[in-house]
């Protein structure tokens, strides 16, 4: 969804403090912004992962002065409550761990606690809405009966992924968003049979085995777990949302590792050996640059610029900085893009035709065991049905107008390309 000019002013103000190092400006330019204009952007700064983020960059950078005292003292808040949040979810994060191993569950930890330090450097500092594992395909059904013992529900399932939720009785509220919960959700990934964009179950052949948080428990090797995010990203940016603090904290891992040339010449290989793979990390790379890098690794700096087309720097260029800063649920300007990706122009028609007005019903987000609670979850499930809806109308109605637009900078940008007639 677009921000409005207040909201957008407050996103560029907070990036640029999150943005290493902080520049003499921004001073003078926080205290210009007033507490109603914070205000109207705590469901930006929430639903993008960059709240606590933020207040931990004031802090390190003694700023805390230069905004509103009620401004951080929400922050503050949202942050006591995350902290409580974190124990409640490493409680839950260690009895699945021991659930799964006593069942002898080959598999390996994505995400979420195992981002720090690499990705994160202090895990209270994140906001963390899921647990993540990747399990063998023979070991699906043994994971459902591990969860379904442990209290959740199987609400989805795909090819290559399961998903758990815990009973629900109303609509998140993003007032509750720091709040602890005594279950998160739960996804069960499979590893893909291609491993196109996605791992394969060969990557829980070399898992390495860390102690932390008083527990031993697996994870994907180094090189797994940097394509693991690449694919992730990649994925929401050809979708309708993508959460802006997860390109911060693949920029504190590119920062803390940008001189280790052996790491990035795996990287590269890996890269090399397949064009959709080199695709997602270019696209990526050219995010996470215009988002928060000052500078990428040399190598990656370059493939950006190899392995993405004019067209599909074009779209970056002009549309990067919306989809960055897009508040929740986002837009359908990613179409655009996946038309200039797509190598058949009938696959991109047919899939434009699903994603642009849906015709299935909204997903069920209150799911209930029998009739008193279906009854009891309705006026929820239509809430959000109509909240749906109403996106699809809006967007949809928004990208048909766009398209035209996009139609016409691409053509000017061939005129102006040197040799065009």
């Amino acid at each position: 969804m677009r921000i409005d000019s207040t909201v957008q002013r407050v996103a560029e103000t907070v990036v640029a403090v999150l943005r290493e190092p902080v520049s003499d400006q921004l001073p003078g330019k926080l205290a210009t912004l007033r507490l109603e204009e914070w205000e109207s952007s705590y469901h930006w700064l929430d639903a993008n992962g960059l709240a606590l983020y933020f207040r931990d960059a004031l802090q390190r950078n003694h700023l805390e002065s230069c905004i509103p005292c009620g401004v951080l003292a929400r922050l503050d808040r949202c942050y006591t409550d995350n902290q409580s949040r974190l124990e409640h979810h490493l409680v839950e994060f260690q009895a699945i761990n021991h659930a799964f191993q006593a069942a002898g569950i080959h598999y390996a930890n994505l995400k979420g606690f195992t981002l720090e330090p690499d990705y994160c450097r202090d895990l209270s500092l994140r906001y963390q809405c899921d647990l993540d594992f990747t399990v063998r395909r023979n070991d699906a059904m043994s994971c459902r009966v591990v969860l379904q013992k442990l209290g959740y529900r199987l609400t989805s399932e795909t090819s290559d992924t399961l998903e758990f939720k815990p009973a629900e009785d109303r609509l998140p509220d993003i007032a509750d968003l720091y709040k602890p919960r005594n279950q998160q959700a739960v996804e069960v990934h499979f590893g893909s049979p291609t491993g196109k964009l996605d791992l394969d179950e060969g990557c829980l052949d070399h898992v390495a085995w860390i102690s932390r948080f008083s527990l031993s428990f697996p994870v994907v090797g180094e090189l797994d777990m940097f394509f693991s995010l690449i694919f992730h990203l990649y994925r929401h940016l050809l979708s309708e949302w993508v959460r802006l603090s997860w390109f911060l904290e693949l920029d504190w891992f590119l920062q803390r590792r940008a001189r280790d040339v052996a790491f990035w010449r795996t990287v590269l290989e890996r890269a090399d050996a397949d064009n959709d793979t080199a695709q997602a990390l270019a696209l990526v790379m050219a995010f996470c640059k215009q988002a928060f890098s000052r500078s990428l690794p040399d190598s990656l700096a370059a493939i950006c610029s190899t392995q993405l087309r004019e067209p599909v720097q074009l779209w970056v260029a002009h549309y990067g900085s919306e989809i960055l800063f897009s508040d929740f649920p986002g837009n359908k300007l990613y179409l655009l893009l996946l038309r200039e990706l797509s190598r058949s122009h009938n696959d991109w028609q047919d899939t434009s035709r699903k994603k642009l007005f849906p015709f299935h019903a909204p997903a069920t987000v209150l799911h209930s065991n029998n009739w008193a609670e279906r009854t009891s979850h309705i006026p929820g499930n239509a809430k959000y049905g109509l909240l749906r809806v109403s996106f699809h109308l809006r967007e949809g109605f928004r990208y048909l107008l766009e398209q035209w637009r996009w139609r016409r900078r691409s053509a000017q940008s061939a005129l102006l390309k040197p040799g065009s007639e």
